[in-house]
């Protein structure tokens, strides 16, 4: 986690431009570590995977993690509660759109 926050310090220029108030969703820690290294006020993080680890998680912004056993591992690990959120899983359209057919 502490190398990919000094790594988001360098990647703020990326964000420059845009308002602090926009809403950003990142796909993955380092984009969400970045914009709260910018400034963003408005931060949702997905966390990437349904095992905890401290990597997976951003300081700062909201986490949104897939799995009850993954929200409460990340409470046990000291993650502010008001930094995290279970949202279920996310599937891409396309692997599930079919599904009622197979």
């Amino acid at each position: 986690l502490r190398i990919s926050a000094l790594t988001a310090v360098h990647l703020r220029p990326l964000l420059k431009d845009l308002p602090l108030d926009t809403p950003l969703i990142a796909s993955h820690s380092l984009v969400a570590l970045t914009a709260v290294a910018a400034g963003f006020t408005n931060v949702i993080n997905l966390v990437i995977d349904n095992h905890a680890q401290w990597f997976c998680v951003v300081p700062g912004c909201l986490n949104l993690v897939q799995g009850p056993a993954n929200y409460q591992n990340f409470l046990k690990m000291g993650v502010p509660i008001e930094q995290l959120q279970l949202a279920g899983h996310w599937i891409p359209r396309d692997v599930v759109i079919n599904i009622p057919q197979d």
